[in-house]
């Protein structure tokens, strides 16, 4: 039973937060400030933290560069602040995924079923379908799916774990045309609690950061009444 450590100081949200990742089967914690969050991480070694990035005695920033100095759990990072998210995600903090409150419990319970899926990949390179995770290049663009690292001319880019995972599924599959439904039951899986509109709002996240002009794609293309395709030529 994967455990979750949830830090948030607003107790409902908590609250809401422990009783829906319960019913899904984690085992779950909570801590309602900065310094008891890092207290209790040492304490239980979670798989998963959600870390709130407003925080009393010590902020989200500070527990996510301390947790990431000590453990590759996955972070979850909660915030209302739009303008904070290039911080979160890079390098001196390691936060894997995000999402802007207010947000759904639906895809916020999504979220937490690919970061945990991930986590069980202990070692790609034993596994039957290694072929899946060796790096790819494709154009000026390099991805890395053990390390979720993507490189582009030559610089870095932070990507979600989701958006990480639509990128990679598309370009193996690059020229092939996707629906929505089917995008939906890759990156989240079957029985997925996530809209079909969360494709496009996934999509639009991922062109901002890999397209040169992202209102003129050429990497990630849309295909009119049907779905979405990696360019053979890109």
């Amino acid at each position: 039973m994967p455990k979750i450590l949830i830090v948030e100081d607003d107790t409902n949200i908590s609250s809401l937060l422990k009783t829906h990742l319960e019913r899904e089967g984690y085992q779950c914690f909570q801590a309602f400030d900065g310094v008891t969050a890092v207290e209790e991480f040492k304490r239980i070694n979670p798989e998963l933290v959600i870390l709130d990035l407003m925080l009393p005695r010590l902020d989200g920033l500070e527990v996510c560069k301390i947790i990431r100095g000590k453990s590759d759990s996955y972070i979850l990072m909660l915030t209302a602040k739009q303008e904070e998210i290039d911080k979160v995600l890079g390098l001196e903090m390691g936060a894997d995924d995000y999402m802007i409150k207010p947000f759904s419990i639906r895809e916020l319970l999504a979220r937490v079923k690919v970061l945990l899926r991930r986590s069980h990949l202990v070692n790609p390179a034993d596994s039957p379908v290694a072929g899946q995770y060796q790096s790819i290049t494709v154009g000026s663009l390099e991805l890395n799916p053990v390390k979720m690292e993507v490189v582009l001319n030559g610089q870095q880019v932070f990507l979600t774990a989701l958006e990480f995972e639509l990128l990679h599924f598309l370009i193996k599959n690059k020229g092939l045309v996707f629906k929505r439904d089917q995008l939906l039951e890759r990156i989240w899986g079957e029985n997925s609690y996530v809209y079909d509109r969360s494709i496009d709002r996934l999509i639009s996240q991922l062109r901002k950061k890999i397209e040169e002009n992202p209102d003129n794609p050429k990497r990630i293309i849309t295909i009119w009444g049907v779905g979405y395709k990696f360019d053979e030529n890109a």
